[in-house]
């Protein structure tokens, strides 16, 4: 099996997000955590890893946690 080129991994990731553009987007450590409002798709209320540093990620999921139920909104991981 061929290892991923996590260069084109986040290209299509970045491209993929800016399809369906969310209200508040904020970046941390590489991760995006997209927010909007009144609607329910998982794309725009979703954390999403775009260039993800290594040892970061309890503190996106703590942060993605607080933001989403600060809204009320449930979320998906990407």
């Amino acid at each position: 099996m061929n290892k991923p080129d996590f260069d084109v991994v986040r290209l299509i990731e970045t491209h993929s997000a800016r399809c369906w553009p969310a209200t508040f987007v904020d970046a941390l450590h590489g991760w995006e955590i997209r927010r909007t409002p009144d609607v329910s798709s998982g794309r725009v209320n979703s954390v999403n890893a775009i260039a993800p540093e290594r040892g970061k990620f309890d503190l996106i999921l703590e942060k993605a946690r607080d933001l989403f139920a600060q809204h009320e909104r449930a979320w998906a991981s990407r």
